[in-house]
């Protein structure tokens, strides 16, 4: 929240990038799959969250809606850091 609060902050006081936004390069593709593995990491809490659950027919509904919120989330902060 803090950091979404001082994105929001630098964006409305019209601060200006440092210098020119950097174009995406296929090069970097790999970097961007070992990102986005690095922060999709948590199989090793997805079993025993299930097992504990009172319902654990309802664990894809749970974890579809955990999964578009992260999602959601880290677009939100990634496109406001890219743009402050």
């Amino acid at each position: 929240v803090m950091v979404l609060a001082l994105l929001a902050s630098r964006l409305s006081s019209g601060a200006q990038a440092v210098g020119k936004l950097a174009k995406f390069e296929v090069s970097n593709i790999f970097l961007f799959i070992g990102n986005l593995a690095y922060a999709f990491e948590g199989i090793g809490l997805v079993l025993p969250v299930e097992n504990s659950m009172e319902n654990p027919d309802r664990f894809g509904v749970v974890l579809g809606k955990a999964m578009a919120t992260i999602v959601i989330v880290f677009f939100l902060v990634g496109t406001w850091g890219y743009v402050a």
